[in-house]
Formats: structure tokens, C-alpha cells, sequence
């Protein structure tokens, strides 16, 4: 089975940051009958739709760049068909005999002359049955380093293939990082606290006007951000899946934009104290935690499945779970849960339970994609 502009899209993946969702819904676009692709300008009205869903800014050497390749691409479509044409005639299995009454003289002949100049290959490979289409292959990957990881990969042997050819390697975040990011700016509580170093106009012009002189302009007070952000991480166990997209959403927290930030990891349940590191080498008890946070500036986020990975009620991890969130609320401004697992996955498990709970605290429990993080991150403005 061939999908259809697949090799377009993995040509364009990376450049214009695309992921599997821009490719199913260009799919979406193509079953409702966008694209025309019976009418005589089918490539413009494609190169139109492939436009108008996967490129998400007007900078010009992008837009050049996405024309070339849609151009290289229906070049190589186009030089590709006829080929492929040609060798499914070969395939084609011979006519029956039963059809020689059919036939007339001439083709009878053209048939003898066919039938002697044909050497033992051609019929080798008349008589080998058609193989199945392979799944499109990825492209070779370009020249250069791209990352940071190419530049500290040195000369490594390539990573193993499927039997397909593709490289089984997590490079899909849940959330977009740009996204996230800004909606990671949003939370916030500004406050004057010094100085930019800037003259504050309007002060001047204000003290001109009622003073008549101004000896020493005043300057712009420098508003910062006051709230501090507290992690807690679930690792190990059922977590251990999630900690690709897990650091994908670590990495859109930007520290400088907060007063401090602060990340302890606990294992399935926090309790009495939290780990300082993943690893669990050294540990913060919870008295010496909770006396160094604020009720009014700290906002905390909990990444756990809240046990939805495994499936399953567990009373135990539940009354451990509503005993912990009861005694670290009062010091928080705000509290948010993340789930790595969808939210249909949660019914009749330990983590429908634990979303009751944060409800009935005035919190929530979000699962972890674009829609369910920027509405935590919104709770906690």
C-alpha cells in the first residue's frame, strides 16, 4: 500500500517542523475531495492545499524552499509513472489459448516473432509473479549536522532498521514546543521591582508639567515575575515509557522566567519526602519542602499516570495520593496534574479517582497533548 505524498511529507518534516498530525489531516483533506485531483490543474490545486495546511509562516525562503521541493517531487513522481507502468505490462500474465479463434493471421504472425525473439531471461522474468509495494522509504538523511546530538554523535554506526526500513526512534513530541513555551510565559504575576535603567517618558513629561524643571528623570520600574514553579516528577515503574515525552515538556520550561524553579521526583506515590534527583540518591522531606513555599507565589505541576498505565483501582495508592495533595494545597497558589496517558484510558482506574479528588481541591487532571497542556498551564494563571 502506497501512500500518497508520504515521501513529500518526510522531505518537508523537518524543515517546516511538520508532524504525523499534518500528514493525517492533509490525508482528511484529500478523502474530502480537496486537492481536485481530477481536474487538469491538479498540481496547482495540490501544491495550494499542501500550502495551506503545513506551512504556518509567510518568511520568504521558507515559502521558496517548499516550492522547490513540491516541484522536485512532482518531477520525480512524473519520470517515476511510466516506469512503473511499463514494468506491470512485463507481469501481466500471458492470454489463454482459448482465445486463438479470436486472432487473425497478422497477429498471429507478430505473435511468432515475438515468441522467437525473446531469450531466456525475458521468460524468467515474464513467469516471476508481481511483488507486493513496499511501504514508502524514508529519505537518506542529509549532509551536516542538524542537532546538537550530530555534532557529539561522531563517526557512530546507523541506527537499526525495521524490516520497512524506518528507524524506530522517538522525534514526536506530544505538545509543540513553541506553543507551550509561550503559554509557559502567561504564567505569571508581575511586580515592580527596580529599575530598567530606561527614562520613564511619561513620568518625566508629567513632572515638567507640574514642576516646571526635572533634575533627575525618573526611570522605568522593571517588572519581574514573582510566581516560583514547582515539579514534581513520577518516575520509574509505569513511567518509564513516558520519559521521552515527559523531557519534551520539561525542555518548554524556560527558568529565567520565573522566580525559581524547583524539580523533585517521587515513585508512584509521594511519600514523606521527594527525591532531588531521578536516580533517588537524596531525598527532601516533606517538612523541610513545604516550609520553603509560598501559598501565595508558588504553582506547582504533577507529571504521573496516576496508575492509568497499568489499569486498575488501587485503594492503597489512592488514599496515599489524597493525603499528600491535602497537606501540600495550603501552601500552594495553584496545583495542576498532568497524565501522560489519554483521558479515555482513565475510567475505572486509580486515576479517575485521583482527578475526583483534585477536583473536589478546585484543581484538575489533564492529559498530556497540546489542548490538555495549555489548559493546565491556563489553571495555573
Amino acid at each position: 500500500m502506497s501512500f500518497p505524498l508520504f515521501e513529500l511529507f518526510l522531505e518537508l518534516r523537518d524543515p517546516l517542523r511538520l508532524s504525523p498530525e499534518d500528514y493525517h489531516l492533509l490525508l482528511t483533506a484529500l478523502e474530502l475531495g480537496f486537492g481536485q485531483p481530477q481536474a487538469v490543474n491538479s498540481q496547482d490545486s495540490l501544491k495550494q492545499l499542501c500550502r495551506l495546511l503545513w506551512l504556518k509562516t509567510q518568511d520568504e525562503a521558507t515559502v521558496r524552499y517548499f516550492e522547490r521541493v513540491f516541484q522536485q517531487h512532482c518531477a520525480a513522481t512524473a519520470t517515476i509513472a511510466p516506469t512503473a507502468t511499463d514494468s506491470t505490462t512485463l507481469t501481466e500474465p500471458t492470454a489463454a489459448p482459448n482465445v486463438a479463434d479470436s486472432t487473425t493471421p497478422n497477429d498471429l504472425t507478430n505473435a511468432e516473432t515475438t515468441t522467437d525473439s525473446t531469450t531466456p531471461n525475458d521468460s524468467t522474468s515474464a513467469a516471476t509473479p508481481p511483488t507486493v509495494p513496499r511501504p514508502p522509504q524514508p529519505p537518506a538523511p542529509r549532509r551536516g549536522p542538524r542537532t546538537l546530538s550530530a555534532f557529539q554523535g561522531g563517526d557512530l554506526p546507523p541506527p537499526e532498521t525495521s524490516d520497512e526500513g524506518y528507524r524506530l526512534q522517538p522525534r514526536d513530541s506530544p505538545v509543540h514546543p513553541r506553543l507551550t513555551r509561550r503559554s509557559w510565559r502567561k504564567v505569571r504575576r508581575l511586580l515592580r521591582r527596580g529599575t530598567t535603567g530606561q527614562v520613564d517618558i511619561a513620568a518625566t513629561l508629567t513632572q515638567l508639567a507640574t514642576q516646571g524643571r526635572c533634575l533627575s528623570p525618573p526611570l522605568e520600574a522593571k517588572r519581574v515575575n514573582v510566581l516560583e514553579l514547582l515539579l514534581l516528577i513520577d518516575v520509574d515503574g509505569s513511567m518509564v515509557p513516558f520519559r521521552f515525552p515527559r523531557d519534551c515538556l520539561l525542555a518548554t520550561v524556560e527558568p529565567k522566567h520565573f522566580e525559581r524553579v524547583e524539580q523533585y521526583y517521587f515513585r508512584n506515590v509521594p511519600e514523606r519526602f521527594v527525591y532531588c534527583s531521578a536516580k533517588g540518591a537524596d531525598i527532601r522531606p516533606f517538612d523541610d519542602l513545604f516550609a520553603s513555599l509560598s501559598p501565595s507565589r508558588t504553582v506547582a505541576l504533577i507529571f504521573s499516570d496516576g496508575g492509568a498505565a497499568r489499569g486498575g483501582y488501587n485503594s492503597d495508592r489512592v488514599t496515599l495520593t489524597r493525603d499528600f495533595l491535602h497537606q501540600i494545597q495550603p501552601h500552594l497558589h495553584a496545583l495542576v496534574w498532568v497524565n501522560p496517558m489519554p483521558e479515555d484510558r482513565w475510567p475505572d482506574t486509580t486515576a479517575a479517582a485521583i482527578a475526583s479528588d483534585l477536583q473536589q481541591l478546585g484543581s484538575a487532571m489533564f492529559e498530556l497533548s497540546q489542548a490538555g497542556v495549555s489548559q493546565a498551564l491556563s489553571q495555573l494563571r
